[in-house]
């Protein structure tokens, strides 16, 4: 199994080193956008200007390693169109491995980019918050976790839907139906009942992705939080189930 999960970290090295990279200069980009906002050319925009900059860049400095869980995860992801394209699924049956233990493999992997992502991040956030001149607490800890609990749910709808359609395409499409979908329908609802409410709307209501993390964050934050840190592995430790489900399956 150790040889397995070695052969999935050699496979997507190469993308996680240059994705890794882009997040890094990321980073870079977005401190010296501080400082320029300090001491700099930014500091002559007005106050009103500097505040939307300044939460703008806050967060692109803080959360964009969680960027890197998506793209890591999907990376190694993507290895089982490869794996079938080039028949590696029909060897791999014959490996003194379980199909327990095979699709194991990759869920251990995508829980060390977890760990790895939040370690990181939390890093990053909490350096952030010390360059913006903001106080870091449990707060910016649960918008992390459930950043990482979404970017996990979508891991494993990606994993199911490789195995068993064996096309990038339909996944990227399922995918996209999800991610835009539902932020679509809440935020649609949402301008509805301000369009209803107020007599002026909000601008913010007809933003796709605004009202729906705003909902998240207002009326969900507080009673899952606790529970994240066990519903993060729970998800993978369910994806692998179903995932050795299919193999087995496909096996027979």
């Amino acid at each position: 199994m150790s040889g397995l999960i070695y052969r999935l970290i050699v496979l997507c090295r190469k993308n996680i080193i240059l994705s890794s990279l882009a997040v890094l200069g990321i980073e870079l980009i977005g401190m010296l956008a501080r400082l320029s906002l300090s001491y700099g050319n930014l500091a002559k925009i007005t106050e009103d200007s500097k505040e939307s900059v300044e939460s703008a860049l806050f967060v692109m400095c803080a959360y964009s390693p969680l960027a890197l869980l998506i793209i890591s995860n999907l990376l190694v992801c993507d290895t089982l169109v490869t794996d079938m394209k080039k028949r590696w699924s029909s060897y791999a049956h014959c490996l003194p491995v379980s199909t327990v233990r095979y699709t194991g493999g990759y869920y251990l992997v995508y829980l060390m980019i977890t760990a790895a992502a939040f370690l990181i991040t939390t890093v990053t956030t909490a350096v952030s918050c010390a360059a913006f001149d903001k106080s870091f607490s449990f707060s910016n800890v649960k918008i992390i976790l459930i950043a990482i609990t979404i970017g996990n749910l979508f891991t494993v709808i990606a994993h199911l839907s490789n195995q068993i359609t064996h096309s990038r395409i339909l996944c990227f499409i399922l995918l996209m139906v999800i991610g835009y979908g539902l932020p679509l329908i809440y935020s649609t609802l949402e301008m509805n009942y301000v369009n209803k409410h107020t007599a002026f709307p909000s601008i913010e209501a007809s933003m796709i992705y605004g009202g729906f993390i705003k909902g998240i964050l207002l009326y969900t934050i507080d009673i899952i939080a606790p529970l994240l840190p066990v519903l993060i592995p729970a998800i993978l430790f369910i994806g692998w189930q179903l995932s050795s489900k299919i193999m087995e399956r496909r096996e027979k």
